[in-house]
């Protein structure tokens, strides 16, 4: 027999919608807890391996770049030991006629001795302007930079291995500390290296945390020795769309020349590569979980069947019935992503927290290794909600043709 539809037609209220879906929840306490857990896993896959890649990414990039290391070029002398092209005044000059030129800072390198107050040590030492920390990016750990002036001078700045060499416990001990310098200077004429004591002591101002063993000095130390040819050139380029040209023109002229933007960009390249392929095996642990979503709104439907048909019985339409479960589904998803990003963010939280312990236990610096963009935690909130959609879509339609007799009729 068929059903004849009712004389009237009631749509259900969202108040309603609201109401039904709360006490359907209340009912399956633990079925609910279980698929929004399923479904928060995979989201904090997801925000996890994704974060992870994204951090790395931002500790990369702040640890070697700044706003004018970008568009500075690194220019070095080319050739082998026999045709080795020199980088001099000259050359500097040429560079800086160059109308995308912005400025210039050479830096002069010798082997030093240090030597400090019961300790000697060997190292590379270089002469720089104070314009290269900021072309290069570099920042002092502990302490300042030094400037240009006369009275800055005498000022002398080291990594943190340095400092260690200089037998000082922390790198912090050894600021405004006095150091003895000698040059060994090479005699290109005589094929030898001649030992240049620098008059006065240098005053340790700065302290960089870096492995290699290294110092920086004001470059106008170096007019003390006969000593004419530079290390490098940082070279700061007028605008990031003159980057290459620049460095084509440097280039012609016979000098190795390198553009830290270049470096990034292969990194960004293979972090991008990354964050897709964890984004993916995330992905996959998000769609095993929907399916245990799908399957549970699938029994649910079976377990409501008679109750569908009570409610098409009193005249409930059938966009009602969709709305009721497709509200369900998506309730249950954004649920399960708002799940999932708490869960990520302890999951977060407790491995920078084990690696910081880490780090300070063998005298290492602390970092946060994740990193969210905001829109990546607004996308994965989203997705969570949109799988809820996907996986409603089915039961939703099958519980809108149910037939209310049969429905009645279903044990």
């Amino acid at each position: 027999m068929r059903f004849k539809k009712p004389i009237f037609t009631v749509d259900i209220r969202f108040r309603d919608i609201l109401n039904i879906n709360y006490q359907r929840i209340r009912n399956k306490k633990m079925r609910t807890v279980l698929t929004i857990f399923g479904i928060g896993i995979g989201i904090a896959a997801v925000l996890f391996l994704v974060g992870l890649t994204f951090g790395l990414q931002k500790i990369v990039v702040d640890k070697v770049a700044s706003a004018e290391s970008l568009v500075t070029l690194d220019v070095l002398a080319n050739g082998d030991i026999s045709n080795i092209i020199p980088i001099n005044d000259d050359a500097i000059s040429k560079i800086k006629q160059m109308p995308e030129v912005a400025e210039v800072s050479p830096v002069k390198s010798l082997s030093a001795q240090l030597s400090g107050k019961d300790i000697k040590t060997q190292g590379a030492l270089f002469g720089v302007k104070s314009s290269f920390f900021r072309l290069s990016g570099k920042t002092m750990t502990y302490g300042t930079t030094f400037t240009d002036e006369s009275e800055d001078g005498k000022k002398i700045i080291i990594s943190s291995a340095t400092a260690k060499l200089l037998n000082y416990d922390k790198p912090e001990d050894a600021l405004n500390q006095k150091v003895g310098i000698d040059l060994f200077v090479p005699d290109t004429t005589a094929e030898t290296t001649n030992v240049y004591q620098l008059p006065d002591q240098f005053t340790i101002t700065g302290v960089m945390e870096d492995d290699s063993n290294y110092v920086f000095i004001p470059l106008k130390n170096f007019d003390l020795v006969d000593y004419s040819q530079y290390f490098e050139l940082k070279v700061k380029v007028k605008d990031t769309a003159s980057v290459q040209t620049l460095k084509n023109k440097i280039s012609a002229l016979g000098f190795a020349v390198t553009a830290l933007i270049d470096t990034l960009d292969q990194m960004n390249k293979i972090f991008h590569i990354s964050q897709i392929v964890f984004a993916v095996i995330g992905l996959v642990a998000l769609f095993i979980a929907s399916i245990g979503m799908f399957n549970t709104m699938t029994i649910a439907l079976l377990e409501r069947t008679r109750e569908i048909g009570v409610m098409k019985a009193i005249g409930a339409t059938d966009r009602a019935i969709r709305q009721m479960f497709m509200f369900e589904a998506v309730t249950v998803g954004f649920l399960g992503g708002i799940a999932g990003v708490i869960l990520g963010y302890i999951a977060m939280f407790g491995v920078d927290f084990v690696f910081a312990q880490v780090a300070q236990t063998f005298g290492g610096i602390a970092v946060n290794m994740f990193y969210v963009p905001g829109w990546f935690l607004l996308t994965i909130v989203v997705l969570s909600v949109f799988i809820g959609y996907l996986t409603g879509i089915y039961p939703s339609r099958h519980a809108a043709k149910i037939n209310p007799l049969d429905a009645l009729r279903y044990e």
